[in-house]
């Protein structure tokens, strides 16, 4: 890969990233700033373990819904997700699309 294209792709993602931290920066906003009020060493401590969460726990979750999505191929079970579920999935499958949609202009 030249070097030329490799700067062009970083500058993708440092503009992807930038927009998704505007995005959720706004969602937040919206949403109230609930966090607001916290002491920063308190909303430091919230981050980690947020973190801890995601990086350390969650995985083991991906996993199993893996393991368990797999088994039920395996025994060629279908199964039909609640509508709210479904419904839930849908929203954030549709929240991601729209994030990493480029606006158009005409």
């Amino acid at each position: 890969m030249s070097k030329a294209r490799r700067d062009k792709e970083l500058l993708e993602i440092d503009v992807m990233l930038v927009s998704e931290r505007i995005a959720n920066e706004a969602d937040y906003r919206a949403r109230g700033r609930h966090l607001k009020e916290l002491p920063d060493e308190v909303l430091q401590q919230r981050w980690f373990a947020y973190l801890r969460r995601e990086y350390l726990e969650i995985p083991k979750h991906r996993t199993e819904g893996n393991d368990i999505a797999a088994e039920l191929a395996l025994r060629d079970l279908t199964i039909h997700v609640p509508e709210d579920i479904a419904q839930a999935m849908q929203t954030e499958v549709d929240r991601i699309i729209l994030r990493h949609t480029p606006e158009r202009t005409h």
